[in-house]
Order: structure tokens, then sequence, then C-alpha cells
């Protein structure tokens, strides 16, 4: 029986520069995603502002 193993990278081959450029590049547009998301649901904050604002003139 030959057990399933997971291919080995040796250190300072293009596969393991490769997968580290890959991995830091994934982690950059995760870091990014969050500030946006962040001034995303400040904008829909601020404009959820303006319409309560808005209702409360108009009562």
């Amino acid at each position: 029986m030959v057990a399933n193993r997971l291919p080995v990278v040796r250190r300072g081959s293009a596969a393991a520069t490769l997968a580290i450029v890959v991995a830091m590049t994934a982690m950059s547009a995760l870091l990014a995603g969050c500030n946006t998301t962040q001034g995303f649901g400040e904008d829909v904050q601020s404009a959820g502002r303006g319409i309560q604002n808005s209702a409360e003139k108009n009562k």
C-alpha cells in the first residue's frame, strides 16, 4: 500500500521561492481587502446617517 504524501519542496528551490511569493501575495491581498472593507463600511454608515437625518426632518 502506497501512503499518500504531500510533495516535498526543497529549501532554496524555485518551487519553494514560488510558494513563498504566492503566500506573500495572498496575505497582501487579504490585508488590503480589510482596509477596503473598513472604508466601505464607513461610507455605508455615513449614508445611513444621512438617510436617518432626512427621515427625521420629514416626519
